[in-house]
């Protein structure tokens, strides 16, 4: 959960530099439709929801096989779950409710690619550091 809200505040962060006005609630949320409240639970519940996910998930085993330090052992788990998640663009570009209506960008572009890219070292330094892992 700690690491979630850091990737929000690295959403904040890093627009001008390396992304669009980029909102992962966004994202997850306007899949299927753009009407608030809708999109906001179902972003919120969705986000959130995966991101505790992924950290049970390396709490429980992946981080005691991945090499280097702790805040590196995150990054690494995020950007291999970044890499292969990331090719459901091709998906999300075509079907994707929010793209379709021009609030939230597309996803195959090298802009939207570096956003993510960053997004995730944010979670992943955070999450290594956070997470309890029985190698430590």
């Amino acid at each position: 959960a700690v690491g979630a809200r850091r990737w929000q505040k690295a959403t904040r962060c890093f627009p001008s530099c390396c992304s669009h006005s980029f909102n992962d609630l966004k994202l997850v949320g306007q899949m299927f439709t753009t009407r608030r409240p809708h999109w906001l639970l179902l972003g919120l519940t969705g986000h959130y929801g995966f991101s505790v996910l992924m950290s049970l998930l390396y709490t429980a085993w992946i981080c005691q096989k991945l090499p280097g330090p702790r805040w590196l052992r995150g990054v690494l788990f995020l950007q291999i779950e970044n890499l292969l998640l990331y090719p459901a663009g091709l998906v999300l570009d075509r079907f994707h409710a929010g793209i379709k209506q021009g609030q939230v960008p597309h996803m195959l572009n090298w802009k939207s690619f570096k956003g993510q890219v960053v997004r995730h070292v944010a979670f992943g330094a955070v999450l290594g550091l956070t997470a309890h892992c029985r190698r430590d």
